[in-house]
């Protein structure tokens, strides 16, 4: 019986860095496209909503501009998609070439994200354990729907559990150490560099300059962030076994 293999965080960090030196230019290249200029379009057409007091008045402030968080949702999903495509395919991609490959596989990537959130918030709304445990048995899904040919929720999801099975503590582990990184940066930017522009007489309220340069800082925080995460993702799927289709066939 085959020993399961152990993950290593410390090890998939390493791959993670391998992976942003040997591709940075095409990796910025899609995040700049899909990642922050989307991000930060949404953010200025949006308005900051103003005086809530409660949770029902945040989402019918919210609910007028639902069609521009999804349509930023979709195409942060492009991004993503080819993001893993770039990296995972078993012949070399140029950036079109793994971008129209996330067009291509848009349509199940919207339907495995509907399940896993679906999933997670049902488990996180279960004492929280069992979403935090899901997170991290779900981590390996997006490189499975894309390297290995399933494109239905069901097959992908299963094969993701089948990859972390016996990992969920170091890869959530993994997971939240950088998740943490990840929000103190954000939030040491918004203070600092939104204390500075003040200081520096640039208007911090919606639409002036201030606020807009403090946007485009956070968007390219943000943007640096989901491409982090894509590829930890996928440093978990390979630590883990999983292969392209095509190197699974050839092998």
């Amino acid at each position: 019986m085959a020993t399961r293999p152990a993950f290593s965080p410390s090890a998939a960090w390493d791959e993670v860095n391998a992976t942003l030196r040997a591709e940075l230019r095409l990796l910025v290249a899609i995040a700049g496209a899909f990642f922050l200029l989307p991000a930060v379009l949404v953010d200025y057409i949006v308005p900051d909503p103003e005086g809530l007091t409660s949770f029902a008045q945040l989402v019918e402030a919210v609910r007028p501009h639902l069609h521009w968080f999804l349509l930023l949702s979709l195409v942060q999903y492009i991004g993503q998609l080819a993001i893993l495509a770039l990296i995972l395919s078993p012949e070399r991609l140029t950036v079109g070439g793994a971008i129209g490959r996330g067009f291509q596989l848009l349509p199940f990537y919207f339907l495995l994200s509907i399940c896993t959130n679906v999933l997670t918030g049902l488990g996180l709304l279960l004492l929280i354990v069992p979403g935090l445990w899901l997170i991290a048995r779900l981590s390996a899904t997006g490189p499975v729907l894309v390297a290995e040919g399933a494109r239905w929720p069901f097959p992908v999801i299963a094969r993701g559990f089948a990859l972390t099975k016996g990992n969920a503590l170091p890869i959530f582990a993994f997971l939240f150490i950088v998740a943490m990184i990840y929000l103190l940066i954000s939030v040491v930017v918004s203070l600092v560099f939104g204390a500075a522009l003040g200081m520096a007489g640039l208007g911090m309220t919606e639409r002036e300059a201030g606020a807009t340069i403090l946007s485009i800082l956070g968007g390219i925080v943000s943007a640096a962030g989901a491409t982090i995460f894509t590829l930890m993702s996928i440093a978990i799927y390979r630590q883990l076994g999983g292969e392209p289709r095509a190197a699974r066939v050839f092998s």
